[in-house]
């Protein structure tokens, strides 16, 4: 039996969407991104739900496209960082391994990013000369327009002390083990405010775009 693409689990406030393709380094197609579009807009929509964690099982957060459908993973990447970005809840990136193309996006439109000392991120999908153009507005948002320009155009690989560095990551620690702990500190801060002030401060920070 194949397994499920994309596993959610809401537990004590927090949801949790975990990229599930470990084999293929968590590389997603267009109905894995639909998928995981849904989960998120459910859990924006959950009032049991008070933050997101988008996290991924195996070495790799997520290696970006995997070439069988472009035209369609590109219209459903573009889908998921628009709700990314309109969810109410806070989201955060629990980062390990090898970030690519979309998968640098996803990163990008979190509102929270951590990672590992050994995370590397490219905006090139491995496969393909292309710069995934989707990925753009959040990842010029995240690191600002000059790193933005470099590293979209180039598509050379950053380590985490540079994703550091440019603000593509907010924290980078260790291990795994050490991801949890710092995303355990972020999500009792956030449970600490009034879940309607949380929203509305997003509503205000995209109120630019």
């Amino acid at each position: 039996m194949t397994p499920e693409p994309i596993l959610t689990e809401i537990d004590a406030g927090i949801g949790i969407v975990t990229f599930n393709r470990p084999a293929h380094y968590n590389a997603y197609d267009g109905a894995m991104l639909a998928e995981l579009s849904a989960a998120i807009g459910r859990m924006g929509e959950d009032a049991t739900v008070r933050v997101v964690v988008i996290s991924s099982v195996g070495e790799s957060f997520c290696a970006g496209a995997d070439q069988s459908a472009q035209a369609i993973e590109a219209v459903a990447l573009a889908d998921l960082l628009d709700g990314m970005v309109a969810c109410p809840k806070p989201l955060i990136a629990r980062v390990q391994g090898v970030v690519c193309g979309g998968g640098v996006g996803i990163v990008a439109a979190c509102d929270l990013a951590v990672a590992t000392f050994d995370a590397r991120f490219s905006a090139r999908d491995p496969n393909s000369g292309q710069v995934p153009a989707v990925i753009t507005m959040p990842v010029r948002e995240a690191m600002g327009l000059r790193h933005a320009r470099r590293y979209l155009l180039t598509g050379e690989t950053l380590s985490a002390a540079e994703a550091y560095r440019i603000g593509l990551i907010h924290e980078m620690v260790a291990d795994t083990a050490a991801l949890d702990e710092a995303i355990g500190e972020w999500i009792d801060a956030l449970l600490a405010q009034e879940a309607e002030t949380v929203a509305a401060c997003k509503e205000r920070c995209r109120g630019h775009r």
